[in-house]
């Protein structure tokens, strides 16, 4: 009842014209390489703090929704993935993309990213407070553990080259150490920069890694053309296999969403990893595989109502939207938090409507805009990739307006371009570089927690449930692999 109360509020106070223009600016925003839904907030939330703070919050739910699903635009259409949580989706969307799947890519994409979050807004409107609770016993220990359960997803994105997306993974490490030591404070490979102070930003690297590398290699075989038809994607003849993939991605995206600080790029590579392992015969997970492309938006999409959980109900933020939003929320006076439901009901239920209809909106700009979008695409590609040079650069240098940040991509560029000459697997050294600073961060905190007794992390019960999960899912990927030929 309290739901339909808050589609009611939404529609009377006109906030529902609110979510439509804030749905509209966040696909807009989330489909340029490097400006993510994070940034997209920051760009808008100074435009609305003079609005009413119903219409404001309807504005702003529209940005955080629609922008996280046009993230997958770039990374399915141009292999340039502008946020960590869209990395995953290029593997098998931008494959699908070149094959001539492009409409039935993109239209799948936008459906389960708005089906998603749905799904997540309705485990977020019943089991909140449940959720919230288990997400607050999580300190240290187990989110050490949660990004050694991450590292055990390297073998399996590392496709048919294990031993080379093992190093891959490695070098992705020893490039997250760059920086400032997070306890001692010393700067640590920086050989003097200033620069590197403050570490390798994630945003940069993949559009280098992503981006920049495919115009090297278009560059290096300019006599080579791009053959796109528009045939219909075999794949989709059969939609009825697609469910279990979405269902237990959406779950698994709101559960990672729910623990403060995972984040949807967690959620979107243990989904896909996930996926691989409930792989049946014909599935062509790396090679362009729809379901690759389900699991890893259905996942970074339904982190959306999962991240909320815990900011409307303890006022601790799920990941960087959710933070901003909270810093929102304080500015119009309001507090999030389990008083938040008594004293601000009605605009609590409007945000939660607000979801869903941006959901909605998603859906439908997405099925609506996907033929615009894949005229613009298919432009031959000496007219497209001058254009993805310069979004490469812009999006670069928007992150913290720095140059040194171009500099960075186009080493990655150059990286990502010898590793795919190497045949070396791109996405364990993205995911390396995610995972290295959660997981040193945390083991630094756990050992303070803990003075310094490392075998004390195993006196706790749900540090040793992750990683026993981790053994389990490292196991099975080792014995699915031996059931294939692999290569080195």
């Amino acid at each position: 009842m309290e739901l339909l109360n808050g589609f009611v509020t939404v529609f009377t106070s006109g906030g529902i014209v609110f979510v439509i223009l804030g749905a509209l600016l966040g696909i807009i925003l989330g489909a340029l390489p490097g400006l993510t839904s994070t940034m997209a907030l920051a760009i808008l939330a100074p435009l609305t703090f003079g609005f009413d703070t119903l219409l404001a919050l309807c504005m702003l739910m529209g940005v955080y929704i629609a922008g996280i699903a046009g993230g997958a635009v770039p990374a399915i259409a141009l292999n340039m993935p502008g946020t960590p949580a869209s990395a995953a989706t290029a593997i098998d969307g931008y494959r699908l993309f070149k094959e001539g799947n492009q409409s039935n890519t993109l239209k799948m994409s936008f459906l389960v990213s708005g089906l998603g979050v749905i799904f997540s807004g309705i485990i977020l409107v019943t089991l909140a407070p449940l959720i919230a609770q288990f997400g607050l016993l999580f300190s240290a220990p187990e989110y050490f553990a949660l990004g050694m359960l991450g590292v055990t997803i390297i073998i399996s994105i590392s496709g048919k080259y294990m031993i080379r997306g093992i190093i891959a993974a490695l070098i992705g490490f020893a490039i997250a150490f760059i920086g400032t030591d997070p306890t001692s404070g010393i700067p640590r490979f920086t050989f003097g920069m200033y620069e590197l102070n403050g570490g390798i930003s994630y945003i940069p690297a993949l559009i280098g890694l992503f981006g920049l590398s495919e115009v090297f290699h278009f560059t290096e075989n300019t006599i080579k053309s791009r053959d796109i038809s528009q045939q219909q994607n075999k794949q989709m003849n059969n939609w009825k296999r697609f469910i279990p993939t979405f269902f237990r991605s959406s779950t698994i995206g709101t559960f990672i969403g729910s623990i403060p600080g995972a984040g949807a790029d967690i959620a979107s590579w243990t989904s896909y990893d996930v996926a691989q392992k409930f792989a049946k015969k014909g599935d062509k997970y790396g090679r362009g595989e729809m379901k690759g492309v389900i699991a890893s938006e259905s996942a970074n999409n339904a982190n959306v109502g999962g991240a909320l959980i815990p900011m409307m109900t303890f006022g601790i933020p799920g990941d960087g939207q959710t933070a901003m939003l909270i810093a929102f929320l304080l500015i119009h006076g309001l507090d999030p938090g389990p008083l938040i439901f008594e004293n601000q009901s009605t605009l609590v239920w409007a945000m939660f409507a607000s979801v869903f209809l941006a959901s909605l909106l998603v859906i439908i700009y997405g099925l609506s805009l996907s033929t615009l979008i894949i005229k613009i695409v298919n432009q031959p590609l000496m007219f497209i990739y001058p254009a993805v040079i310069m979004f490469c650069l812009v999006g670069a240098f928007a992150i913290n307006n720095n140059i040194f940040d171009v500099y960075v991509m186009f080493c990655f560029g150059v990286l990502g371009f010898l590793m795919k000459k190497t045949e070396f697997p791109i996405p364990p050294l993205m995911l390396a570089l995610i995972l290295a600073p959660m997981i040193e961060k945390n083991l630094m905190r756990g050992l303070l927690i803990e003075n310094g007794n490392f075998l004390m992390f195993f006196a706790r019960p749900l540090f040793l449930t992750i990683m026993g999960i981790g053994i389990v899912m490292l196991i099975i990927t080792l014995v699915l692999r031996k059931k294939t030929p692999q290569e080195v």
